[in-house]
């Protein structure tokens, strides 16, 4: 289990240096200007008996992916300032076909299966400037571009020196592997056996003849973990290309191709010096579909090893969730990242320019494995660009290892084309909430960020890898109208079943608060107040045909009346009412009915022109066909309560 405390440590590039058509001389891992005077043989005293084992990543060996190694050199930024130190040297090494350290903690355990490849004497410069110790091999390592493990045994029986010299190394500690370098180190034999990680690695130079005629490599492929369908923008995906090769490649044509979900396929076709390393971008892929896709960079190219010509990356599309990191399903709890136990808290963030206004909804964060996270404490932000904390979710959540926490805001808007950091908090030290995945590629993901509870200085997280946070967005672009037959009925007066419709452009799948689905459904209002009475709410919330994504919700009230009396009762919602009065063309409405009734036009004579009974709210009048003048309309309802009311009929 790794438990990683946040640090601030710049991530160096991959690429060693000085690359010929023939010959590699290859600074790996590479030197990104840190210093050691612990990490290899230092002609102290201390230092009379040196150990150290380190792994370095396939990638950090690029172009060299396959080649016959020569010799390997310790490089010093300076000597001891006083006499050179002479000493007994054994030089090991072996192919690493993982992504990552898996040696153990135990010298002579980790000397299994390694090839010795040098034995000698070593002098550890006694100058003042930079100097190189080079260990000629007697036969050449047959380099199989994988990663690769090296590990030395330095003994001197003096004289030492009175000061150390210095190695260049490398810091980078988190890229690609848990580990980077063990070592031991003592005065008088014996020598402990069992040794501690260290993020400094002493920068070797490889020194190696190509054997490479025809060779091309697919060595990455940098994409979302998990992407909104509904921002409906195309995305950025990033490979890198190697020709190993002695000799240029051309015309070389590398696809991308996506299975599952979403299934695409492009090509670009590339020409390629020697040794060169080709960044390709793909942007016209927007997937459309729910699900998971397999997404392969490879190269169409036939050459020396064709096991290496190809990348995999496992993409999943969702209507409103975005994440850099791998789709949860294939996200591994087993690393804990952190502030750790005494170094305070802070906020974790991932960087996201929302294409088009959207709410943020949620935060979901896959919790580590690491027992120090049981019953504490997480909650969801979001900050501005400027580092201004914008919101924080409602909820604060009590965590157990290897789970997933979901961390509700509700609905915060984003504004379109801004850019936000939205991420988790730690509020206090002493545990590592974060799930974290390292990265198994050349490329660093896009980085995370930290930033103080109370906001501030935004500053980039020193890790290369992922973390286990989803962002959650509710969209409302698509609006949707519901109504009812009625939205005034009668208590106890059948019958009260009223019919509610929604509709929304483009949208054809709805589901009701009643449980209901469709367009149309039949319900009976029970109202909850006093008396059986009041208003019923009835929501309803659609599915947009070609996102898939939930729409806006719309409501519709129906009122329910007691309705003991045929009068005017606008308290209620209910008010009996005729118009226009007078009628135009002989054309008017009765609204304002409830229940049942009975309806009766008389002209002024006294005869019956028109009988009708009448359930919904509404009804219309036709006297065009009668003379003007003026009538009388009887309304009766079913508790034989009568109400007539005067029209003047104009033509």
């Amino acid at each position: 289990m790794k438990k990683i405390t946040l640090a601030l440590l710049a991530v160096t590039c991959f690429i060693g240096s000085g690359f010929s058509q023939l010959n590699y001389n290859l600074v790996a891992p590479p030197d990104n200007g840190s210093t050691s005077p612990l990490r290899g043989p230092n002609g102290t005293a201390a230092h009379a008996l040196q150990r150290g084992i380190m792994y370095i990543h396939p990638y950090e060996m690029l172009p060299m992916n396959s080649s016959s190694i020569t010799s390997v050199g310790f490089q010093y930024l300076h000597g001891t300032g006083g006499v050179p130190v002479v000493g007994n040297f054994t030089l090991y090494m072996q192919n690493a076909p993982g992504w990552a350290y898996a040696k153990g903690q135990t010298y002579t355990g980790a000397l299994t299966g390694m090839q010795t490849v040098y034995t000698g004497t070593y002098t550890v410069p006694g100058g003042t400037g930079p100097a190189t110790v080079t260990l000629p091999f007697t036969s050449g390592f047959n380099f199989t571009g994988d990663g690769v493990y090296v590990a030395w045994d330095f003994s001197s029986a003096g004289p030492y020196a009175a000061a150390a010299a210095t190695l260049q190394c490398t810091n980078n500690f988190a890229a690609y592997a848990e580990l980077w370098l063990g070592s031991m180190e003592a005065a008088a034999a014996p020598i402990t056996n069992t040794f501690t990680g260290s993020n400094f690695r002493p920068a070797l130079i490889f020194n190696a003849t190509n054997t490479n005629t025809n060779e091309i490599e697919v060595v990455d492929i940098l994409a979302e973990g998990k992407i909104a369908r509904q921002f409906n923008t195309p995305q950025n995906i990033t490979s890198m290309v190697v020709n190993s090769s002695i000799g240029a490649q051309n015309n070389v044509t590398v696809a991308l191709n996506a299975t599952g979900a979403n299934p695409f396929s492009t090509t670009q076709v590339i020409n390629m010096a020697p040794g060169a390393i080709t960044t390709l971008t793909w942007s016209n892929y927007i997937p459309t579909t729910d699900g998971q896709s397999t997404i392969t960079i490879a190269s169409l190219f036939s050459d020396q090893n064709l096991a290496n010509n190809s990348k995999t990356w496992i993409q999943e599309v969702t209507c409103n969730e975005i994440s850099q990191n791998k789709p949860v399903s294939t996200f591994t709890f087993n690393s804990s990242f952190g502030f750790g136990l005494t170094t305070g808290s802070g906020c974790f963030l991932s960087k996201h320019t929302i294409p088009t206004s959207a709410s943020l909804t949620a935060v979901k964060l896959s919790i580590g494995a690491s027992s120090t996270n049981t019953n504490q404490n997480v909650y969801g932000v979001l900050v501005s660009s400027t580092g201004a904390i914008l919101a924080t979710s409602s909820n604060t959540v009590s965590i157990s290892p290897s789970t997933i926490a979901t961390l509700n805001f509700g609905n915060v808007g984003l504004t379109a084309g801004s850019v936000y950091y939205i991420g988790v908090a730690q509020p206090t030290s002493g545990y590592y909430p974060i799930a974290y995945q390292s990265n198994n590629l050349t490329f660093d993901p896009p980085p995370y960020y930290d930033v103080p509870l109370t906001g501030g200085t935004i500053t980039q997280a020193g890790v290369n890898g992922y973390f286990g946070m989803d962002a959650v967005f509710g969209f409302s672009s698509t609006a949707i109208t519901a109504s009812a037959t009625k939205t005034l009925i009668c208590k106890n007066a059948p019958p009260n079943s009223v019919t509610l419709t929604v509709t929304g452009p483009g949208v054809t799948s709805f589901s009701w608060s009643t449980g209901g689905t469709g367009t149309m459904i039949a319900v009976t209002p029970t109202a909850q107040g006093s008396g059986g009475t009041g208003p019923v709410f009835y929501y309803v919330v659609g599915t947009e045909t070609l996102s898939g994504c939930k729409t806006g919700s719309a409501s519709i009230t129906v009122s329910i009346s007691a309705c003991t009396a045929l009068e005017s009762n606008t308290t209620s919602g209910y008010d009996l009412k005729v118009f226009p009065n007078p009628a135009v063309n002989g054309k008017s409405t009765i609204t304002g009915l409830t229940g049942t009734n009975a309806i009766i036009v008389y002209n002024n004579l006294g005869q019956v022109i028109l009988t009708r009974t009448e359930s919904e709210e509404s009804t219309f009048i036709d006297l065009s066909n009668q003379p003007a003048g003026n009538y009388l309309i009887r309304i009766t309802n079913q508790e034989h309560e009568s109400r007539t009311v005067k029209l003047v009929n104009q033509h």
